[in-house]
């Protein structure tokens, strides 16, 4: 379960740094372009903070649902071992869920190309 939760963790992120990105373009256009841009901007936000909270909820109901299994499955090793990697991955998914947008800025590193959500 945990190699395929961290792969489609790997898209969401992917999806949200594309989306963080799309949202920052609003930059030096000219003023017609630039309410079109500002719609734009603002759907995208909206995708943006949308996917984030799906994630961070999917992300927390998976800390949930693996703690109660490494509870229940406390004879078993094996189970407890494949609970602890499915947490690790979660909790992994909450961080950059919250960072994401951090590392938009930081990766880009310009005054001109700030996510503005």
């Amino acid at each position: 379960m945990a190699p395929l939760f961290g792969k489609n963790l790997f898209r969401v992120f992917y999806v949200v740094m594309l989306l963080a990105l799309i949202s920052s373009v609003s930059a030096q256009l000219t003023a017609d372009a630039s309410a079109i841009i500002d719609v734009i901007v603002a759907v995208a936000c909206s995708i943006l903070l949308l996917i984030q909270l799906i994630s961070a909820a999917i992300a927390s109901l998976m800390i949930v649902w693996a703690g109660t299994k490494y509870v229940y499955g406390a004879n078993d090793p094996g189970v407890r071992k494949q609970c602890v990697e499915t947490i690790k991955a979660a909790i992994i998914g909450l961080i950059i869920i919250v960072v994401s947008k951090g590392l938009v800025n930081a990766i880009v590193g310009n005054n001109l190309m700030q996510v503005t959500c």
